[in-house]
């Protein structure tokens, strides 16, 4: 199998993937992106009766702790995170709540060391987080955020398609995509993947959800239709590369080759 991040190695040379890391660090702005943390949710699946061992929190903090090295912790000014730090949609749980602050405090605190900017662009999970974000020192933007010729959005609405003429390059979550691979016995694996494509010229990547337990929407098998974010129902879908990350970083054949295997 060709790599095809070799074919894309111009287009991309502003992003830096790191392997076992549902993250991306964009060069030029100096900032660490993520998406979809639904910080809490063990704690709020308890409630229901659903017992987790508590790994989301962790988990996240081990892979921007892995990050951080590799990349150089002077390197890194800013985190931005794609909506859904927390997890329930029409309220906020005390563990939403506890989890949120010790996230924000260990990452400030024993990763970083220092004071970096943090953003939240919100997704339809993160109601009421704006409460918290004084005391956090946490920026919150509703819907999207231009930086440069970027344009970050959580993906659950489509941009203003003035802010995507003013972008070079769109950058969401929620999809939560993931692609579907068999093996020689025909044992399915589902692996986590980053996905890049093109909309109207311009470049987008969806990063993959960072939590623990959100495995994601097996993008090679569902058909458009029944995609979660709206914006992917109107982009060529079958035209995007996945990337993988999970122990060396590799492009696959774009999807709608592997809707064929």
């Amino acid at each position: 199998m060709v790599n095809s991040l070799l074919l894309m190695e111009d287009e991309l040379k502003d992003l830096r993937f790191i392997e076992g890391c549902y993250l991306v660090f964009i060069k030029s702005l100096n900032a660490l992106v993520m998406g979809d943390l639904h910080l809490g949710f063990e704690g709020v699946s308890a409630k229901e009766g659903v017992y987790l061992p508590k790994l989301n929190l962790i988990n996240i903090l081990k892979q921007i702790e892995t990050s951080v090295k590799k990349i150089g912790n002077d390197n890194i000014q800013r985190m931005i995170i794609l909506g859904d730090i927390k997890n329930e949609f029409d309220e906020i749980d005390q563990e939403e709540i506890d989890e949120l602050f010790n996230f924000v405090y260990y990452v400030r605190n024993n990763i970083f060391k220092k004071e970096i900017e943090m953003i939240l662009i919100k997704g339809n999970h993160d109601n009421y987080v704006d409460g918290f974000a004084k005391s956090l020192n946490l920026k919150v933007y509703r819907q999207e955020l231009i930086m440069e010729n970027y344009l970050m959005f959580h993906g659950e609405e489509i941009p203003d398609e003035d802010l995507i003429r003013k972008s070079e390059f769109l950058i969401l979550a929620h999809e939560h995509p993931s692609i579907a691979l068999y093996n020689e016995v025909g044992a399915k694996i589902k692996v986590k993947c980053f996905l890049y494509g093109k909309y109207k010229n311009k470049k987008v990547l969806v990063l993959p959800a960072i939590s623990y337990y959100a495995q994601g929407t097996e993008i090679n098998l569902i058909p458009k239709e029944e995609l979660l974010s709206p914006f992917l129902k109107i982009i060529d879908i079958d035209e995007m590369i996945p990337i993988v990350v999970d122990y060396e970083i590799l492009a696959f054949p774009k999807i709608k080759f592997l809707r064929k295997i």
